[in-house]
């Protein structure tokens, strides 16, 4: 993406399909500080299932860490522990699953109701060397996205973790099909995940 204001909107018009057209908790994750505003209505709209967590990551504890690290898997799965951590839905979660902020999944509602999520540990995508799409059960959530790298190869870092359960304790989604969006690191439209 170009600009930070252009990622900006395509994250706000992911939230808000996740908000409308679904009825999953949605709890967004920002490690810049940033308020969102532009989601006052759909925070007091959806206020039983959506929350935004949004810290300075030089405020934390860790904040040396994270400086020296430029792996942005590292931050990204620092962002996921703090939501674990600290979200008002923690006790309530039977599983943790992150997506990439600028995709909405339309089918993934459906699938997880089809399933019995307290029979897996954790879920992936198709695409074992991906990572936009990646879930943990709430009892293994704080190994699957413990955040302290040394790689910069988070996908292999969630590959590797997830390939220690037992392959029939791990959902792994089918193609899951996505509105066409530009992705971060590749810049190309997206249409599965």
């Amino acid at each position: 993406m170009k600009n930070r204001e252009e990622r900006l909107h395509v994250y706000l018009v992911s939230i808000r399909r996740w908000l409308d057209e679904t009825g999953l908790t949605v709890v967004v994750v920002d490690n810049s500080g940033y308020p969102f505003p532009e989601l006052e209505q759909e925070r007091e709209r959806h206020k039983e299932r959506f929350e935004i967590l949004s810290f300075e990551e030089k405020d934390l504890p860790t904040a040396d860490f994270l400086d020296g690290q430029a792996s942005k898997g590292t931050h990204e799965m620092m962002a996921i522990h703090y939501a674990i951590l600290r979200s008002r839905f923690r006790n309530e979660a039977l599983f943790w699953i992150k997506v990439t902020g600028r995709y909405f999944i339309p089918d993934l509602e459906s699938l997880l109701v089809t399933k019995n999520m307290n029979r897996y540990y954790a879920l992936r995508q198709l695409n074992p060397f991906r990572c936009e799409v990646v879930g943990a059960h709430h009892t293994v959530a704080h190994y699957v996205f413990f955040p302290y790298l040394y790689t910069h190869d988070t996908e292999g870092v969630f590959r590797k973790r997830i390939s220690r359960f037992p392959p029939g304790r791990v959902l792994r989604c089918p193609r899951l099909p996505v509105p066409p969006t530009l992705s971060g690191g590749f810049k190309m439209r997206v249409t599965s995940l």
